[in-house]
């Protein structure tokens, strides 16, 4: 029997332990306060503010600097464009980035970042922060980026996407990049918000949002949401099509709902921010060889964090920022499978499948410059998983749990980087991060950078690092009894090491380019395979990848409101083993967007779009190339609070599809045609 302690608890248990260190830092009233950016920003008219670009970035280091100095390949989406664009997920910003994009298999969203990914993935080589907090489970280690994500589109004030190895400052996962999704202040709000939408497939959503910032400096930022999207009434797919037994025709099977809320207190350095989502899908595909057309099928997604930081800068000039988190993660599926009945004929039962991921953790981070040349920094994180459990059960007589595993383990990572400004025009840096891993192996990740600046303009970055990712519970010990798939033993880490060079280039005060050719080479990758033995599915060490890419962007904005971006990627990876191209790996991807001012400042357009080359499926089959683009208007200040917003999603009615894992018996699925949705916000 196993004895749930509650994670609350075993929170507090960490609190003493760190009490003397936050009392002693805890802030102190300064008698000569540095001028909050945000007021010189709240008395500019909204030319001079369109005129202002975001070129900070806060996840490349874990500190606050220009995108241009960062030791990494950085873009910035910010607040203005996700309005502007029509977006309505982290999944449809982060499908137009430069060298992402985005695969979806009618359940899950799955990222694809430089040639890779893996159909089936749950988004666990790139490593997902809220405002600098990790926030993946504990059993898969993987983040969900639709509607699954715990905080609303509405509620973020920028992403930032740092491109390349991060296990050097972040540990594992950050094997292709980092993306950190800053949220808005309640300094955003006069007092709140409130928007409703209505879209395409029975979709309506609606946000209640408070938020204020007093003389005080405490601000406060609460927020709730809630969907409901009834879906395709019917969907077809021809694999099923076998009369007269099935149609092919998936019947009122796509239904999703949601609702997440957020909070966030601050005060002088001192922050407070929870979050919290609880995401149903009904699953129409018949994954995982369930009985195709029948309803009960589905997927039940919960995430819960909270997170109590402090950023303080001390009288000796030391800034210490520390951050004690606690983070519960649930999933529960129910597939339903076919049975012989013991009078004759056939029925149905469903099997029960889920985990339950409970972890707490703690960061300290001290950092110091010295003659404004050198910045050294030394941190550690640590965290305790408390519960890894993972259960599998068939729900019907005489009853048959399949899985039944309960795991708990410890992981450690210190970690130092040095910055040093060997000359006004260049910089060095150097950073080295130890993991240890209770029970699974430990690892070593070094990162090196030179950024040059040989004119005002001009920016040259020379990257080298190194990531890795550990196997995580759900690869090793997941199992269904044998019915589709096994536990896996002896899995090794993932690693990878990668080169990078970036040119990026003003033209004048309004353009902005970006030149970035890579190499990496990743090593004993971790796929879902199905062993010939005995046709079940496991998580196998089976490859080795090497990819080289070109990326180009050209950025625009203009005083007037208008702003575009267009990129181009072109990445080549293939295995080392095999010599055959990655799976659902696009050889060119073009993305870009334009917003253009209509009217003044009421009204706005913004079109986005994306080109993706063919992509080759996992069972070697082709799903073709294709462009897609969405429009959207937006009107606001046409009425005291209010804003207004139409969009029109793939436009053109392109028909594509994308590759999905093995665990299904398609080869790819479908995306949705044409859809529009329409949102009224208002602001008091």
């Amino acid at each position: 029997m196993c004895v749930h302690t509650p994670g609350w608890y075993r929170l507090a248990r960490w609190l003493p332990a760190l009490a003397p260190f936050l009392l002693s830092a805890a802030p102190t009233p300064d008698p000569n306060p540095a001028p909050d950016p945000a007021d010189n920003l709240a008395g500019l008219p909204l030319d001079q503010l369109l005129e202002i670009r975001v070129e900070s970035v806060d996840a490349a280091s874990k500190r606050n600097q220009l995108v241009s100095e960062a030791p990494s390949s950085v873009t910035i989406v910010d607040r203005d464009q996700i309005r502007k664009l029509g977006y309505t997920s982290l999944a449809d910003i982060l499908r137009q980035v430069r060298g992402f994009y985005v695969s979806n298999d009618r359940n899950y969203s799955y990222l694809g970042a430089r040639g890779f990914s893996p159909p089936g993935d749950y988004n666990s080589r790139v490593l997902f922060l809220i405002n600098g907090q990790r926030i993946a489970d504990g059993v898969t280690e993987g983040t969900l980026i639709g509607n699954e994500f715990p905080v609303d589109v509405d509620l973020i004030e920028r992403v930032e996407v740092v491109r390349g190895p991060g296990s050097a400052i972040y540990g594992s996962s950050a094997l292709f990049g980092v993306v950190n999704v800053v949220t808005r202040a309640g300094a955003a709000y006069g007092y709140g918000q409130a928007s409703a939408e209505v879209g395409s497939y029975d979709t309506y959503k609606g946000r209640f949002t408070l938020g204020h910032k007093w003389d005080n400096e405490v601000d406060l930022l609460v927020s709730g949401t809630w969907l409901d999207r009834g879906g395709h009434p019917s969907l077809y797919f021809p694999e099923f099509d076998h009369p007269p037994e099935s149609d092919g025709v998936a019947h009122w099977l796509d239904r999703e709902e949601a609702q997440s809320a957020y909070a966030r207190l601050a005060w002088k350095g001192l922050t407070l921010e929870g979050g919290h989502v609880d995401r149903f899908k009904r699953i129409p595909t018949a994954s995982f060889d369930t009985v195709f057309g029948a309803a009960g099928t589905q997927t039940d997604d919960r995430k819960d964090y909270l997170r109590a930081g402090l950023d303080r800068t001390l009288e000796n000039g030391i800034q210490v920022v520390a951050n004690l988190s606690y983070n519960l993660s649930a999933y529960d599926g129910t597939y339903i499978y076919e049975q012989d009945l013991p009078g004759g004929g056939t029925g149905t039962y469903p099997l029960r499948d889920g985990f339950r991921s409970e972890w707490v953790g703690g960061d300290v981070l001290v950092r110091r410059s010295f003659l404004e040349t050198v910045t050294l920094t030394a941190g550690l994180e640590v965290r305790d998983n408390l519960h890894q459990d993972q259960f599998s059960a068939e729900d019907r007589a005489p009853y048959v749990r399949q899985l039944d595993d309960h795991r708990h383990s410890m992981q450690l990572g210190p970690y130092a980087e040095a910055e040093w400004r060997l000359h006004p025009r260049l910089t060095l840096s150097a950073g080295l991060r130890y993991d240890y891993y209770e029970g699974r192996a430990n690892s070593w990740n070094p990162r090196l950078a030179a950024v040059y600046r040989p004119w005002d303009s001009t920016h040259l970055k020379l990257l080298y690092g190194t990531a890795f990712r550990a196997p995580n519970a759900y690869e090793l010990y997941y199992g269904d009894g044998d019915q589709t798939q096994k536990p896996s033993s002896g899995l090794r880490p993932e690693q990878i090491r990668t080169y990078e060079a970036v040119w990026e280039q003003d033209l004048g005060p309004h353009y902005k380019t970006t030149l970035a050719a890579f190499l990496y080479e990743a090593t004993d990758l971790i796929t879902l395979t199905t062993d010939p033995a005995d046709d079940l599915l496991v998580y196998q060490n089976t490859s080795r990848t090497r990819a080289i890419g070109l990326e180009a962007e050209l950025e625009g904005r203009w005083e007037s409101g208008l702003r575009g971006r267009i990129s181009y990627a072109y990445q080549q990876s293939h295995d080392l083993d095999t010599r055959q191209p990655l799976s659902n790996s696009p050889r060119h991807m073009v993305q870009g967007s334009l917003i253009v001012p209509l009217y003044r400042e009421h009204l706005f357009a913004g079109i986005d779009g994306r080109h993706l080359s063919g992509r080759i499926t996992p069972r070697g089959g082709l799903a073709g190339g294709y462009f897609e683009a969405d429009v959207t208007l937006l009107a606001y200040r046409w009425a005291k609070g209010a804003e207004l917003s139409a969009s029109i999603y793939n436009v053109f009615d392109r028909r594509f599809a994308d590759p999905v894992g093995t665990d299904l018996r398609q080869d790819s699925i479908v995306q949705d045609g044409r859809a529009f949705r329409v949102k009224l916000s208002y602001s008091f």
